[in-house]
């Protein structure tokens, strides 16, 4: 004896839709199963920049002597890290605190 297929209705409800990695906003045009990669889930405009300008200060951050200084002091006096820019700028950006504008970040990196 064959099951019946499933109801549309059904399968809809089991659908899970991708969230942007940045935001948190649900992208009801992506399939959460269809992402491979965190940059397919972004909203289109405002995130896709920060995300440009985050993984640019990151860059920028792991060439950075004095930021290595700073690490190793903290370390030798068994002090927590504080945070490094790019870590305060996303979880801004996940609080939905967008004063510090993405284009602004851009253009101060060298």
């Amino acid at each position: 004896m064959t099951r019946p297929a499933p109801s549309t209705s059904h399968n809809a409800q089991r659908r899970r839709w991708a969230f942007c990695p940045l935001c948190g906003h649900e992208q009801v045009e992506l399939l959460a199963s269809s992402v491979r990669e965190p940059e397919e889930a972004l909203c289109p405009d405002r995130c896709a920049t920060a995300w440009i300008a985050l993984a640019a200060v990151r860059s920028w951050e792991s060439g950075s002597h004095a930021l290595a200084l700073r690490r190793r002091a903290e370390s030798e006096a068994h002090e927590p890290h504080a945070p490094a820019l790019s870590e305060l700028l996303r979880q801004r950006r996940k609080d939905g605190d967008w004063t510090v504008c993405p284009d602004e970040v851009l253009a101060k990196l060298p």
